[in-house]
């Protein structure tokens, strides 16, 4: 097994609990937000050098380009300095990335700069430098040499004066970091070139000679593309990948822009244009909808030197003399395509409403003037491009556009590259993608990263994700697509699409379906004229709020570590013994009560500084009266008095050893984590309703669908068995006119063809209606939001008429008990609504909602059960 395949075990099993250090997330710079992964990442890597070790620590991070590889090398440097390590050798494969790097590691003024403005390790300022050498070391800095691999083995294998060699790593102990580190390869390779032979080979060598100078060394390397399907190279790193993280991931978790290709049979001078336009476009939007002022950037992609010279004259003479006319002519083109170009023809219908066709050739001149526009293919001039290019996405930089040729394939960091134009024509050619089509996908891959935006309408959405893959309708999802334009040629299209599948950057198999409501539903009273209800999120009081408040007396059981083991299991006070989760111990374990204040301050702090909750930046926005670390965990109205139940050998309860003491302070910290993380919430779900149109929020959907097997199945495809049988097209109480959606969500629906009798008892109409980002619910005094699959309406007429909407959530064996909190929330709304004024309906509304729907029999039954209660209406309910 992979060494993060068995991570991930000990994850799910809960004996990898260490979260972010604050040495760490403290010394990082403030605009860093750790995201899931890199929060993974870095705690396997802490854990991981918690072990003992009996020689050099070899690592690997597979992870996606644009993923924050150099967040989790700073981290990684950061946890370093506090186990003794000071000199760091950073090298790449090209002088450009080292460049780049050094700026975002050493100057602190960049925009990217990756420490606190402060580096502090306990009361010391901690310097972080550029040196040549490790005898230039300041002995309580980081310091760090900066090279490339090739500069790296030239000076090692050639010394001279002030230079690195090999006997600088035998007296002192040495970090090396390697970024793009598949370069450093070739020596595992089967089979190698003559060059590789030559120089690469040697590489590969130099690095395992410099890791084996000293015993506590440490390589780390990171990656995008390491080669796994390579036995050599995976049974080198099967031990080693700590994480892997690939660019599918990455795009799957909604990190990235989503790709679309814009073929075309037109000119590349059209090319060039449309891609502009559409630039432009996105700037308005930004402008118009979020108010924010954003400098989106083409890159014009050229396959020789000379032939990018070429056509960056071309675009100059096509901006310098553009007219009117020419862009009419576009936007006659777009609406006269087959099919017709909808996004070129809502850029235009923005950018030039009744035909002002002047004032947009105005904009275009201006915003991509030559001052604006830059050739990063010659070296004589690399150091300003470095910059520029280091820099895109500052107010100050004016560059829109970018004519290359491969300067930009490794270690481009950029974020407002919206637009691709391919300007070769040459089409591909031979069964697989050529070296250059795939050289063009993992651009495509790395200039895919996402631009973080804010929800205008929805505050909950998170800035740095995708939001509208569902939602086609909307005109931000242009801000979240990533353009490659190219010509309509099928065999390099193709060749294309399996580039992209192959590197992660498309989904293979992946379709686009709609979802139409019926006009069935539309012409009924309850579309025109009644709401949906979600309860308010609302802010948290915290001036007066306790620790008692949040974390409710419970006695914890752990067990003393035999090997990795560190999990802490919690019961309520007055619960049994035996109602506690987590091993059985041998019965001749012996048992202690303690309180936590016992184990001492100075162990309990050190607990604390490995987990990220437990700062007291942290804390104070969870307990605004907290006046000190050391009183919330020794007081009494801290967590000073929380029972704590150790269990192990006799001999090692009487006395606990400072390991062990650490031991059960980790696992009782790291059990309530959780609520101290939820404590530090600003708002929180209320058990106030409020209520949405129907009509005003429920649309036509877009559906991308990726995941294989059922979920990607339309009713009439499906192969759950209970579908058969039932005409949904003709269902009248089923809203959408198809059901999309994994086996337990079709499940449901089945049932609910097969209940139509029993709700008829009770109700006059009812519909089912897929909750398709409409309704969000927010957890009652939590921070948690859920969006339930189902609403059930059903509504009686007559002398006591009702409306009762009801919340339902289909749900396989997977998430059942992760997700448990959903469940139980949802089963215990119960909410009358009033009339809602203007909006709803005269009659009264309930909202319910029910525990989770599962196909499996015993899960099955209890569904119906709490089923039938909702159908159980009395005459003056």
């Amino acid at each position: 097994m992979i060494l993060h395949e068995k991570l991930a075990e000990y994850e799910k099993d809960g004996m990898l609990e260490v979260d972010v250090p604050s040495h760490v997330a403290d010394n990082l710079s403030p605009g860093i937000g750790l995201r899931p992964y890199q929060r993974q990442a870095i705690s396997r890597f802490v854990w991981k050098m918690s072990r003992e070790r009996t020689g050099p620590e070899h690592l690997l991070f597979h992870m996606a380009t644009g993923s924050g590889k150099t967040v989790i090398m700073a981290s990684a440097m950061l946890h370093l300095w506090t186990q003794g390590y000071r000199n760091f050798l950073f090298f790449v494969n090209s002088s450009q990335i080292v460049e780049k790097t050094k700026a975002n590691f050493i100057n602190s003024a960049s925009s990217k700069y990756l420490f606190a403005p402060a580096v502090r390790m306990g009361d010391d300022n901690i310097p972080v430098q550029d040196v040549t050498n490790f005898d230039a070391a300041v002995p309580d800095a980081i310091n760090i040499v900066f090279t490339t691999i090739q500069g790296l083995h030239t000076v090692l294998n050639n010394p001279k004066e002030n230079g690195l060699t090999f006997e600088d790593f035998e007296e002192r102990r040495v970090v090396m970091i390697s970024d793009e580190a598949h370069h450093i390869n070739a020596l595992t390779k089967s089979r190698l070139t003559q060059t590789e032979e030559e120089e690469e080979k040697s590489w590969e060598h130099t690095v395992r000679k410099v890791l084996r100078q000293h015993p506590e060394n440490v390589l780390l390397e990171f990656s995008a593309t390491v080669d796994m399907d390579h036995s050599g190279i995976a049974a080198k790193y099967s031990d080693k990948m700590i994480i892997d993280y690939p660019l599918r991931s990455f795009r799957a978790d909604g990190y990235s822009k989503d790709i679309e290709l814009r073929q075309a049979e037109v000119s590349v001078e059209d090319r060039m244009l449309q891609a502009i336009v559409l630039s432009e476009y996105r700037r308005a939007l930004a402008r118009d909808l979020l108010g924010e002022d954003w400098k989106p950037v083409v890159l014009m992609k050229s396959a020789t030197i000379k032939e990018s010279k070429v056509n960056q004259e071309t675009f100059r003479d096509l901006i310098d003399h553009l007219q009117a006319d020419r862009l009419q002519e576009l936007y006659t083109s777009a609406t006269g395509a087959d099919p017709v170009d909808q996004t070129l023809i809502n850029a235009f219908d923005a950018l030039a409403p009744a035909d002002t066709y002047e004032n947009l050739v105005l904009a275009l001149r201006s915003q991509f003037s030559e001052a604006r526009t830059t050739n990063v293919n010659e070296p004589d001039d690399l150091g300003r491009q470095q910059i520029l290019l280091n820099s895109l996405e500052d107010p100050g930089n004016p560059i829109r556009c970018i004519f290359a040729v491969n300067k930009l394939d490794e270690g481009w960091d950029v974020l407002n590259l919206f637009d691709v134009v391919r300007l070769s024509e040459k089409a591909g050619s031979g069964k697989k993608p050529s070296e250059t089509t795939m050289r063009e996908a993992q651009l495509i891959g790395r200039g895919a990263r996402y631009f973080p935006f804010a929800d205008p309408e929805d505050d909950e959405k998170p800035a740095g994700l995708r939001k509208y893959d569902d939602d086609h309708g909307s005109q931000l999802r242009l801000l979240e697509q990533m353009h490659y334009h190219c010509t309509h040629e099928l065999k390099y299209v193709s060749d294309l699409k399996k580039a992209l599948v192959i590197t992660g950057a498309l989904t293979e198999g992946e379709k686009v379906v709609e979802l139409k409501v019926k006009q069935s539903f539309k012409d009924t009273e309850v579309f025109q004229g009644y709401c949906l209800w979600a309860n308010k999120r609302v802010p948290v009081d915290k001036a007066t709020r306790s620790v008692s408040d949040v974390l409710s007396e419970r006695t914890f059981f752990v067990d003393l570590p035999s090997g990795y083991s560190g999990r802490a299991m919690e019961t309520g006070a007055f619960d049994a013994e035996g109602d506690a989760k987590g091993p059985v111990l041998d019965a001749s374990a012996a048992e202690d009560e303690l309180k936590l204040s016992e184990i001492g301050y100075p162990v309990l702090r050190r607990a604390c500084d490995e987990i990220e909750s437990f700062r007291l930046a942290e804390l104070r926005q969870a307990f605004p009266k907290l006046q000190s670390l050391r009183r919330f965990l020794l007081d009494a109205d801290g967590l000073g008095e929380l029972k704590i139940t150790v269990r192990g050998p006799q001999e090692r309860l009487s006395r606990l050893s400072p390991s062990d003491a650490l031991h059960v302070a980790r696992a009782v910290l790291s059990a309530i984590a959780n609520d101290v993380r939820r404590a530090q919430a600003t708002h929180q779900g209320s058990k106030e309703f409020f209520p949405k149109r129907i009509s005003g929020i429920l649309k036509d959907r877009v559906l991308k669908l990726s995941v294989p097997g059922e979920t990607m199945k339309s009713w009439q495809e499906s192969d759950v068995a209970s579908t058969r049988g039932v005409n949904l097209a003709n269902a009248d109480w089923h809203v959408f006119d198809d059901c999309y959606g994994t086996s337990e969500e079709k499940e449901f629906v089945a049932f609910i063809a097969s209940m139509q009798s029993d709700i008829a008892k009770a109700f006059d109409e009812f519909f089912v209606i897929r909750n398709e980002k409409m309704i969000k619910l927010h957890e009652i005094g939590g921070d948690r939001a859920t969006e339930p699959d189902y609403i059930l309406l059903m509504r009686r007429k007559g002398s006591a008429p009702l409306c009762r909407q009801v919340f339902i959530e289909p749900k396989g064996d997977r998430g059942w008990d992760s997700e448990a909190w959903k469940s139980k929330f949802l089963e215990a709304i119960g909410w009358d609504a009033d009339n809602g004024g203007d909006l709803a309906a005269p009659e009264p509304h309930e909202i319910r909602g029910l525990p989770f729907f599962g196909a499996e029999p015993t899960r099955r039954k209890a569904f119906k059960d709490a089923f039938e209660v909702q159908l159980a209406v009395s005459e003056t309910s």
